[in-house]
């Protein structure tokens, strides 16, 4: 993989393309970026009022990702207006990663309502088993990320091959 030159990076909030220093490889679109934090603020207030109306706080985990989609949307939207804005790049990345690890533990949980509901006669492992197992799984490969996405980004700070980190991140 190319190392990029050495190049200035430009103040926080210089309109995209206007500089010879290139964060994104492309200009954010504005469009589906007010979309998807509409339609996820939606679905987080939605989330939000039917946990705490039935009290099923095994929901908070829809309302989290929901929460955190919609955080990374803003910084998504953000960065069409501030494209060189280091904070809000890693804002965007960040919770848009996260986000999804967040939903599939309310899908997680979701399931062993139902298996409970249903009765355990729908499975053949107990709901507490998989439950965990899951997620487990997810929180490491969610560190397995973290840590690749670290590494990455330090190399790419210093100017090295992310090849090591991006792999790291992509197994997780």
């Amino acid at each position: 993989m190319a190392i990029k030159p050495h190049v200035p990076k430009p103040p926080a909030c210089t309109p995209y393309g206007t500089t010879a220093y290139y964060e994104w490889p492309y200009l954010p679109s504005l469009g589906p970026g007010i979309a998807f934090t509409v339609i996820f603020g939606l679905v987080m207030l939605t989330q939000a009022f039917y946990t705490f109306r039935y009290r099923a706080w095994w929901m908070v985990f829809f309302v989290i990702g929901a929460l955190l989609e919609v955080l990374g949307w803003i910084g998504r939207l953000y960065s069409h207006f501030c494209s060189y804005n280091d904070t809000m790049n890693t804002m965007q990345i960040s919770t848009l990663i996260m986000g999804p690890a967040w939903t599939q533990a309310g899908v997680y949980c979701a399931m062993w309502v139902l298996v409970q509901i249903l009765g355990s006669w729908v499975t053949p492992v107990p709901p507490v088993v998989y439950l965990w197992v899951c997620v487990i799984f997810d929180t490491v490969c969610l560190v397995l990320q973290a840590i690749g996405g670290g590494l990455a980004g330090d190399a790419a700070t210093h100017f090295k091959d992310p090849q090591t980190g991006t792999t790291i991140m992509v197994v997780g």
